[in-house]
């Protein structure tokens, strides 16, 4: 990315040993803050000599080549997947799992993908059958959940993030492919890591009393303008790569978002550098909650640019027109659909004379939010019991199908284990040629697993023997198989007919008791606003009254939100009408509707 300066190469690094320089050994944060100082006051431009102190403060007794470099040579050695997935406020292993927990279930956990999982914010007091700890342990988390309040006895924000990058540090090497996921609180943490990420770049392993400092940096807002190309954002974070030397470029494959929200720090609501723009992610994925109307979970979009999306959604939906009114042989219609279609191409080429169709189609192939039906927890998971029918399966299923296209590799068992994968008879009206699923002998091998795992469950004293047969349709089983299993569950939740078990379930109203005192009070909060062009954010103070989300330009919503909408009458499926409020260039929800499901709101 180009976002992502690589490190100087061994020739601009002094190469004595850190123990040879006692400066080195008692060097704080306060050179680096002196020279980023003297970077935005204009008396040192970026290219100028960068001061000789360094702010590596380690105890690591190695060769020189090893701060350089601990990666070896990438090309003999066979690429991994890292994946870490980041868990929201209060979430942990238990009988409500979150679809944190749900995607590990799924994801193949080996030699060639390692995972890291960390339970959300909120969830570091230990359980004690004490009724002062459990008094404690309450009383923390209600804080906690209302406000975000940084409290002694609360895991801070900074150490999440800074504790995932210590494990993507200690165990990167070149070529790998990293995978980052995220609900709530903490898919900010993802956010904000994979900000940290593009910045500073990755520390080579070993170096952790190193990453305070990177993070450090990180969050210096000094000197930095704003967030987006040529406005000086990334000047501190190249800085920092120039002057040390040691940081590694990494692009992060995929980062993938349940209903991202930042509450932290009180009222104040912090804007971490990058974490709204994601340019260091090749693909991004967000699920949003269309009925979630507590102010302090507004929700964190990226960042479009409104009249580039308006301009390739034309061009999409023109181009579906005329292959339609083609295939019908209504060719006045074809003619006049292809003269719309030209003038849209021509616009882009005029207004964007610097963004090829093709690369502005990739563009919003990489960038995605998509509004799922349900409140926050119906989007996130962790209101359900597991095994349960549960609106926060469709949301999951999107994700899964969505992040493998970019490699993630799945866990056989884990997809026939998990329910939310679970394939019942196919729904009437279903198209197989929309989608191909696995082949028979497949189906076989998985139901199988599922066998052998409820036998082990029943009599753990023969999961041993059971062992090998495991391994044998585990290796019998590829993953292209497995994703098609992937693809084919999503695609039950947007087909025709009447809507999967799950997509009947009743949204949970989050903004009940408690949470009404904080909408009834003025804090701080982002509002979302057109400005420019681009999709922008406003802080101002405001009685918040439950008002609901606004869905802004380039976000869509998901096709079973229009199935669920359009099976009342249908079907024995209760009335249903999202709470988001859309934008004028959709209309209403009557609106959207009406024009059926190729309507461009709609997304599969």
């Amino acid at each position: 990315m180009s976002s992502i300066l690589p490190a100087p190469g061994p020739s601009s690094v002094n190469l004595r040993p850190p123990e040879a320089d006692p400066q080195l050994q008692d060097a704080d944060v306060s050179s680096v803050e002196t020279y980023l100082t003297s970077v935005t006051d204009g008396t040192r431009t970026p290219l100028s000599t960068p001061p000789c102190r360094s702010i590596i403060n380690t105890n690591v007794r190695a060769r020189p080549s090893s701060l350089i470099s601990s990666d070896g040579n990438p090309s003999q050695r066979k690429r991994r997947n890292i994946v870490l997935l980041l868990d929201g406020t209060g979430k942990e292993f238990c009988n409500k799992n979150s679809n944190l927990i749900k995607l590990h279930t799924v994801l193949k956990a080996d030699d060639d993908q390692l995972i890291y999982y960390s339970s959300g914010l909120g969830t570091i007091l230990p359980s004690s059958s004490g009724s002062w700890a459990n008094i404690r342990r309450k009383a923390a988390m209600a804080i906690d959940l209302a406000l975000a309040w940084r409290v002694t006895f609360l895991a801070n924000f900074d150490d999440f993030v800074c504790d995932a990058y210590a494990y993507l540090m200690d165990y990167y090497t070149s070529g790998d492919h990293v995978y980052i996921f995220g609900y709530s609180r903490g898919a900010y943490v993802a956010r904000a890591l994979a900000g940290m990420i593009q910045k500073v770049g990755l520390l080579p392993r070993g170096n952790h009393r190193s990453i305070k400092t990177a993070y450090r940096v990180y969050t210096d807002r000094r000197g930095v303008k704003g967030e987006w190309p040529g406005d000086g954002s990334n000047q501190a974070g190249a800085l920092y790569r120039r002057i040390f030397s040691l940081s590694r470029p990494v692009v992060i494959e995929f980062l993938g978002a349940w209903d991202t929200v930042s509450s932290l720090g009180g009222i104040g609501l912090p804007r971490l550098p990058f974490a709204q723009g994601v340019r260091g992610v090749k693909f991004f994925r967000q699920a949003l909650a269309l009925d979630e109307r507590r102010i302090r979970f507004t929700p964190e979009f990226i960042h479009y640019d409104q009249e580039q999306n308006r301009i390739w959604f034309d061009i999409k939906t023109l181009e579906k027109l005329v292959a339609k009114h083609e295939k019908d042989g209504d060719m006045a219609a074809r003619d006049e659909a292809q003269v719309l279609l030209d003038s849209a191409r021509s616009e882009l080429e005029e207004r964007f004379p610097s963004m090829a169709l093709s690369t502005l189609g990739l563009i919003q192939r990489r960038r995605i939010d998509c509004w799922f039906m349900g409140s926050h927890a119906d989007v996130g998971g962790g209101s359900d019991l597991n095994g349960d029918d549960s609106l926060s399966n469709i949301p999951f299923r999107w994700m899964v199908r969505e992040a493998i296209d970019s490699g993630i590799l799945l866990s056989a068992a884990g997809m026939r284990y998990l329910s939310a994968m679970a394939m019942p008879m196919l729904p009437t009206g279903f198209n197989h040629n929309e989608v191909h699923g696995p082949r028979p002998e497949t189906m076989e091998r998985l139901w199988r697993l599922g066998e052998i795992v409820d036998e082990a469950l029943t009599n753990p004293e023969h999961e041993q023997d059971l062992l090998t047969e495991v391994d044998t349709l585990r290796n019998n089983i590829p993953q292209d198989e497995l994703r098609k299993l992937a693809c084919l569950a999503a695609h039950r939740d947007v087909c025709a007919g009447p809507p999967v078990i799950d997509n009947t379930r009743p949204v949970q109203e989050s903004l009940k008791g408690v949470w009404w005192i904080l909408e009834c009070l003025p804090l701080k909060t982002r509002r979302y606003a057109p400005v420019g062009g681009t999709i922008e954010t406003e802080s101002k103070w405001s009685v918040n009254f439950g008002a609901p989300r606004q869905i802004v330009p380039g976000q869509r919503v998901h096709k079973s939100v229009y199935r669920r909408m359009t099976a009342h009458g249908k079907y024995d499926v209760p009335m249903y009408r999202p709470r988001a409020k859309l934008t004028d260039d959709f209309g209403s929800w009557e609106d959207a509707i009406a024009a059926g499901p190729t309507h461009p709101l709609w997304r599969d």
